[in-house]
């Protein structure tokens, strides 16, 4: 019992410290590094769904790809700040960048997992029903509606 417990303890502290899982899949053939990667991947693209803002920018990005200034202006939050939790997204998987000459343009990623298309799934349909979601839907269609084709080139002038 108490070897098992430890085995169990020395995976759990395998996925938290890459260089250990390293050592820990030498020392024990039956874990493979390609395991711990999708461990890794897997948590690493739950951890990116915990925060609020970025399960806001999921859900705008779900009515298709928009610019940086867009979810600046539907969200009321700095271009750092949408950046930073665009940048998390994008490690993380959850969306793709384009660039058009200036400016940077994000939508959903589209070669997905199994699991990461479930979840998405789930998500959209569980985020459509918050208040917060439905507020950045309308803010989304009123400035889409007044916004110019220009817009992203006249905020840098």
């Amino acid at each position: 019992m108490a070897i098992q417990q430890r085995k169990c303890q020395d995976k759990s502290a395998a996925l938290n410290n890459p260089g250990l899982a390293k050592i820990f899949a030498l020392i024990n053939p039956s874990i493979r590094i390609q395991w711990f990667l999708a461990m890794r991947q897997t948590i690493n693209s739950l951890k990116a769904l915990s925060d609020e803002t970025r399960l806001r920018i999921l859900a705008l990005l779900g009515q298709g790809e928009l610019c940086v200034c867009d979810l600046m202006a539907v969200l009321q939050l700095p271009q750092s700040t949408v950046s930073r939790h665009l940048a998390v997204l994008k490690n993380a998987g959850w969306v793709t960048d384009r660039r058009q000459g200036l400016w940077m343009y994000y939508r959903l990623a589209d070669e997905v997992t199994p699991l990461r298309q479930e979840l998405q799934h789930t998500m959209m349909a569980h985020l459509a029903d918050l208040a917060a979601t439905k507020q950045d839907r309308e803010r989304l269609g009123l400035y889409l509606m007044q916004k110019s084709r220009n817009t992203c080139q006249n905020m840098a002038e």
